[in-house]
């Protein structure tokens, strides 16, 4: 995932995400803290704060292979 990261993140539409996760392509990764995932997410998405990545957790193992779509706060 991280080899990824430093190609630079790809764009694509909320509608194209939902219809990704849907049919399992991708990933849904809720990287906000929290209260905020407390406020409302997406039904399908995994919740791992950036905090908590930047500190070192493991990626869930549902991620390997799979292409990421992650929500974060700031878009």
């Amino acid at each position: 995932m991280f080899s990824l990261l430093r190609r630079g993140p790809g764009r694509l539409t909320p509608q194209s995400a939902h219809q990704q996760a849907g049919d399992g392509t991708a990933l849904l990764l809720d990287v906000r803290e929290t209260p905020e995932w407390n406020a409302g997410h997406a039904p399908d998405a995994l919740h791992l704060p950036l905090s908590r990545l930047l500190a070192g957790a493991p990626l869930p193992a549902a991620v390997q292979g799979r292409p990421v779509v992650a929500i974060c706060r700031s878009g």
